[in-house]
This record gives structure tokens, C-alpha cells and sequence, in this order.
């Protein structure tokens, strides 16, 4: 009995023998589908650090801009023993809430 084909150890192979192609192609389709995922999640990503920053700007710009009660200036700085840009700076921080701004020199 003669074999047109020789035999070897097929574990090292990296010629075609003919019956690895069905496989090797779901193989190579999977790994196609596993990679468009990855480049669409990475995307994403991409998009949601841009969107956090941009609202970070606008939430800094805000803080800023933000005006504040005169009077709510005055009682942080005669109650909470405060500079007058101390006491603006929390106030703003806190979106001019009174409690918050107390509540914050508490707790920070």
C-alpha cells in the first residue's frame, strides 16, 4: 500500500493539507468581527472623553461666570471666617447654594 503523501507531525505545519480551510475561515471571520468591534468600542470611547470634556468646559465656565449673592458672600466670610474670594469661590462651586457652601467648608 503506497501513500501519494507523506506523513508528518501536523503541529508545527504551515502548509495546507486541505482539510484546515472551513475552519481557518470561521477562524479569520471571527477574529475580522472581534477587531470591528474593538475599532467601534474604541470609537466610543473616543467620543465619551471628548463629550466629558466638553462638558467639563462648560461646567468650569459656568463656576466662573456664575454670579453670586452679595449677602451670601458677606455671611461666609463674617460665619465661616472666610476671605471675600474664598467665600466666592465656594459659593460658585456650589451653584450659589447657601447650605451647600457651608456644608462644604465643613467637610473640605
Amino acid at each position: 500500500m503506497s501513500h501519494s503523501h507523506d506523513h508528518h507531525d501536523h503541529s508545527n505545519c504551515n502548509h495546507d493539507h486541505g482539510h484546515h480551510g472551513s475552519k481557518d475561515k470561521v477562524v479569520n471571520e471571527e477574529l475580522a468581527l472581534r477587531q470591528q468591534q474593538a475599532d467601534k468600542l474604541a470609537k466610543s470611547i473616543v467620543k465619551l472623553i471628548e463629550l466629558s470634556n466638553e462638558h467639563k468646559k462648560v461646567v468650569m465656565s459656568k463656576q466662573v461666570a456664575g454670579t453670586v449673592n452679595k449677602a451670601d458672600v458677606e455671611f461666609m466670610m463674617k460665619e465661616m471666617k472666610l476671605s471675600k474670594a474664598e467665600a466666592e469661590r465656594i459659593l460658585k462651586i456650589n451653584n450659589s447654594d447657601l447650605k451647600a457652601s457651608v456644608d462644604y467648608v465643613f467637610t473640605h
